[in-house]
């Protein structure tokens, strides 16, 4: 199975969330499907980092904080997803971006959820909080599934009510 793995990832290489993505993609090629990560950073480090040990990784950097900026590294990161045509492809959760909805309408994505975001967001930006809190349900009507890290967060509020494919899957692969 061809596998693209989309994430906006601006960790360095020393977070748990890079080596869990880098450790997933190492065990689904190990089991023989055809996986090509595709990162979309601000972090130059992560750039780097992720082209030594992938080298057939596709890596959209952005220099700046700029909201143009980070949409112009979005659709860099599509445009190299449609010339892969993935059988599907593996979102970790963000913000909603237009560029995620067009993927979604493209090929069958299956969302990664990490934590109850909304919690998160609300400690640490309320702008995002509302943004998020409108605009997750355009991306979520068109994904085909949803993986968990806990049962717990596919019961519990907006997700529990979300009619999709769920299952959870914890972090500990190795």
């Amino acid at each position: 199975m061809k596998v693209a793995y989309f994430a906006h990832l601006n960790l360095d290489e020393l977070t748990g969330v890079f080596k869990k993505i880098i450790s997933q993609v190492r065990v689904w090629q190990k089991v023989g499907h055809q996986v090509r990560l595709f990162v979309v950073t601000r972090n130059i480090r992560v750039a780097q980092s992720i082209r030594e040990g992938f080298p057939e990784t596709s890596v959209a950097f952005y220099h700046s904080g700029s909201i143009k900026d980070r949409l112009r590294a979005f659709a860099e990161a599509l445009d190299s997803v449609r010339e892969m045509s993935p059988d599907v492809v593996y979102l970790r959760r963000d913000l909603f971006y237009p560029q995620t909805y067009n993927l979604a309408g493209s090929f069958p994505v299956v969302v990664e959820i990490n934590s109850e975001e909304l919690g998160e967001l609300w400690l640490h930006n309320k702008v995002q909080w509302v943004y998020h809190m409108c605009t997750r349900p355009i991306l979520d009507k068109r994904v085909r599934g949803m993986v968990f890290v806990t049962h717990e967060l596919t019961t519990k509020g907006y997700y529990g009510r979300l009619r999709l494919p769920k299952i959870a899957i914890g972090n500990g692969i190795d």
